[in-house]
Formats: structure tokens, C-alpha cells, sequence
């Protein structure tokens, strides 16, 4: 018997993520009917904003207007809520209703609309963005900071994030850095970068290094980090037996301290060990940023002898961080044995994944399997990686088709996407 409205609406609350997903495409489908009951859910506080955000932005119109006025509501939690499903469907029109619900909120709920703010493309809210850079609550300026990021091209912007990195708390400085990390080629950024290694945290430190490797492919960020961490070198070396890792010693791959780990997954990279690759590819799915990053470099560095390992060890994982990481390293090898995996990675369900895949495709050259795949997913649910595969087929010299919106969306039912 065919699903019914209020079992889809069931659905989408049963904390099953197959079941989550077809309840999203199809409310998607049913469209306006079902925004009232989503409504409903988003302040019941029953379901995550996440999928409550997919279903907002594809039916889009009313639903956006409807959600935004639960901005206004008078409970605080149902006020954070609208602004967190707000923040996922990226759409513009929620800017200035953010804007106008900001100054009367208590501080948590500004702290979440500072967050939310960052999720747009509209230049009308940095000026608002910039006032809540002066707010004493650091929950606030921390999420303001890395709101800042979307806008860091703006010489305001980008002034202001510069200031931060001297302010007072840890926290904020460390989302200035966050901010500034996605503004390539200006020396003002690569000299804040640069001192930030230096910061009097550590949590600073390992960003900013994670920066620098990123945005000018600074291998020995970590590296020098550690050397002029007297704490962590000492533990190092208390880790090291004769000066070295043995073959077995897996525990102090997972030591507390975040540079500690980077700091030995760069030493196990360079001693090439025959244990290497199962020391090194745990660190794909560390809690840190930083850590996962040089676990992805160091791997890559390592040369084409990781990849069948790779592609096997792909085959017993469901975290979607290191699908990820593993796409990443297999897109900076750019190996054609690579290739079949990214293809398969493009159609996973999990969006970080499938812009992982899309990005690290862009080493590969244009083939028709290639062309296939990339034709296939440029109609995927999730902007982001719409946008990079757009970007891809025209690197190829392929301008993608327009699709008629009522297609895209019957598509990615029928295809079940």
C-alpha cells in the first residue's frame, strides 16, 4: 500500500537514514502540503534540522517565508531551529529576516543567527556581521568571526578577521584563522597564518598549520610547530624507541595531544615502514581537522603503493570523514587506478563524500566514463556539489544543460538520489 503523508512525516522521524532519505524526497515531491506539518516538526524539536532544511529548500517559495517567521517566535529554541534549517537552504531571502531578528534575541540565539548568517551569498549581511564582531559575548563573535569567512574577499571583511586574530579569546582567534584560511594569495593573510603558528594556544596553532598546508601545500607546518612546542617534542621523543617507531606501537598513534599525533604520522611517513599505510590511515577519521589533513598528505606522499590498500580498506568503511579523506588522497595522486573508486564515491549518500569525489576528479583527464559520471551528478540534491561538478565539465569544455527544475527534482526521485 502506498505511503500516505503522515507516514512519511513518521518516517522522517525514525532516526533510520535510508527512511530519512526517501521521506525527504518524497515530502520534497508532495510539495506544499507537506510544508505545514514541517513546520510543525521544527518546532516540536523532534527531528534534526538537517533533513528539515533539504525538505524547506526544494520546495523553497512559501515554505522559506514560513519558516522565517518562526524567527519571531517566542520560544528561543524554536527561534534557534528556524535558523539552523534557514542555514541549509542557503537561500537569501532568510538574510535581512536574520538581520531584523538579531539585537532582540538573548545571547545563545544570537550566537546561532551569527552562525546561520554564514551560510549565504548575500553582501547585505556583512555590515551586520561586522556589528556583531563587536558583541562582548565570545559565543557570539566566534561564530560572527567564521561567518566572516563567506565574505573574507571584502577588504571590511577581511580587515576585521585580521583584527581578530589578537583578540582576547582562543576560541575567537581560532575561527578568525578558519576565516582567513580560505583567502589564498595575500601576503597579509599568509603573515597572520604565519604568526598564528605561533599563538599562545595550541587548539590556534594546529589551524593555522592546517592553513598553511592547505592554502601553499606547507608540508612542515606540523612540523615546525612541533619543534618549538618544547611539550610536544618531548613527548615525542618519549614516544620514540631508539629514535624510531616500532612496527607495533598503534597507542601512540591515538595520544591525546592532536600535534602529537600529526607530529608522528609525519615521522611514520617518512620511515616508509611496512606497517605504514594501517599507522597512517586511522588518522582519516581523527576528530581534528588538522590531524586528518596531514594523515591525507602524508599517505599521498607515499606514492601509488597505497592505493590498492586504499580501495580495499574503502570496502569496510561507512564513515563518511574518511571516504573522504581517502578520495582526497586519491585525487592528489591523480593514478587512473583511482578513478574507478572517485566514480563510485561521486554517487555516495553522504554530500561531504560526494564533493570530496567531485573535487579530487579534477586531477584526473577527460574520458567518457569521466564525462558519464560527472553529466550523471550534475543534478545532484546538493548545491555544493552541483557547483564543483559545473565547474569540472566546463574545465573539460562541456557547459552543462539546463535542466527544467521540475525534471532535476523528478529525476533525483526516480533515480533515488
Amino acid at each position: 500500500m502506498a505511503k500516505t503523508l503522515p507516514d512519511w512525516l513518521q518516517d522522517l522521524q525514525s532516526g533510520d537514514s535510508q527512511r530519512v532519505k526517501e521521506a525527504v524526497r518524497a515530502l520534497t515531491y508532495i510539495g506544499q502540503e507537506a510544508v505545514t506539518p514541517v513546520i510543525a516538526l521544527i518546532k516540536s524539536s523532534s527531528v534534526p534540522t538537517d533533513p528539515l532544511g533539504e525538505v524547506i529548500k526544494q520546495i523553497g517559495g512559501t515554505a522559506i517565508d514560513m519558516v522565517t517567521n518562526l524567527l519571531l517566535d517566542d520560544e528561543p529554541r524554536v527561534q534557534q531551529r528556524a535558523a539552523y534549517v534557514l542555514s541549509h537552504t542557503h537561500d537569501n531571502r532568510a538574510v535581512l529576516p536574520l538581520m531584523m531578528a538579531f539585537k532582540s534575541r538573548d545571547d545563545d540565539t544570537r550566537a546561532v543567527f551569527a552562525q546561520a548568517l554564514g551560510s549565504f551569498t548575500d553582501s547585505a549581511a556583512l555590515p551586520t556581521l561586522l556589528e556583531i564582531i563587536q558583541n562582548d559575548i565570545d559565543s557570539v563573535r566566534e561564530n560572527a568571526a567564521r561567518s566572516l569567512g563567506n565574505y573574507a574577499r571584502d577588504p571590511r571583511a577581511l580587515h576585521t578577521l585580521l583584527s581578530l586574530m589578537n583578540d582576547k579569546n582562543s576560541d575567537v582567534r581560532g575561527a578568525a584563522v578558519e576565516a582567513l584560511a580560505r583567502v589564498t594569495g595575500d601576503e597579509r593573510v599568509q603573515a597572520a597564518l604565519d604568526k598564528a603558528t605561533e599563538d599562545r594556544d595550541s587548539i590556534v596553532r594546529q589551524l593555522a598549520a592546517a592553513a598553511l598546508q592547505h592554502q601553499r601545500g606547507d608540508q612542515m607546518a606540523f612540523q615546525r610547530i612541533a619543534n618549538t612546542d618544547d611539550l610536544v617534542e618531548d613527548e615525542v621523543q618519549r614516544i620514540l624507541k631508539d629514535g624510531r617507531l616500532t612496527d607495533t606501537d598503534m597507542d601512540a598513534m591515538r595520544h591525546s595531544n592532536p600535534m602529537v599525533r600529526a607530529r608522528l604520522i609525519e615521522l611514520v611517513g617518512q620511515t616508509r615502514k611496512t606497517n605504514a599505510f594501517n599507522m597512517i590511515y586511522p588518522a582519516l577519521n581523527d576528530i581534528n581537522p588538522a590531524v586528518r589533513r596531514s594523515g591525507v598528505e602524508v599517505l599521498a606522499r607515499m606514492g601509488t603503493a597505497v592505493i590498492d590498500p586504499i580501495l580495499e580498506a574503502l570496502k569496510q568503511t561507512k564513515s563518511p570523514i574518511v571516504k573522504a579523506g581517502a578520495a582526497q588522497t586519491l585525487g592528489i595522486l591523480a593514478d587512473p587506478q583511482g578513478m574507478p573508486a572517485l566514480l563510485m564515491l561521486l554517487k555516495d549518500e553522504s554530500p561531504i563524500v560526494r564533493l570530496a569525489a567531485a573535487k579530487a576528479l579534477t586531477s584526473f583527464p577527460v574520458e567518457p566514463a569521466l564525462i558519464e559520471a560527472l553529466q550523471d551528478a550534475s543534478t545532484d540534491k546538493n548545491e555544493d556539489v552541483r557547483e564543483q561538478v559545473a565547474r569540472l565539465l566546463k574545465q573539460h569544455g562541456i557547459e552543462q544543460e539546463v535542466v527544467n527544475p521540475f525534471m532535476r527534482l523528478f529525476k533525483r526521485f526516480t533515480r533515488g538520489k
